[in-house]
């Protein structure tokens, strides 16, 4: 009874051992903090969709007659990753540069 009540519930799910939260900034300083920030979060990208593919792949041996599902799988696995990281330099492109500087470049105008 048990058992039924956890399949219900989803506790036979398997889930990630660890959470990764990517808290990306809304403005950088310059151009090269801009870039090392996206840089290294691609890093993270490439990491996470090497692994993904090597499940697939290691999920898949030539013995199991699945060679065709595998194929499909690491074709729409390398897709999905190459949409990703091209939504990530979009982002890039976009990412706001903020001077750091507060010099007043008007005057405005004294109330009367």
């Amino acid at each position: 009874m048990g058992m039924a009540v956890d399949m219900m519930n989803g506790n036979h799910e398997k889930y990630p051992r660890r959470v990764v939260l990517h808290l990306e900034p809304t403005s950088f300083a310059n151009v090269a903090a801009r870039d090392f920030w996206y840089a290294r979060y691609r890093q993270y990208i490439e990491f996470k969709w090497r692994r993904i593919l090597d499940d697939i792949q290691s999920e898949c041996s030539e013995g199991s007659g699945e060679n065709g599902n595998c194929k499909d799988g690491v074709t729409k696995a390398l897709s999905a990753r190459e949409q990703e990281l091209q939504r990530l330099e979009q982002r890039r492109r976009r990412a706001a540069l903020v001077s750091t500087s507060f010099s007043q470049t008007s005057v405005l105008p004294a109330l009367q």
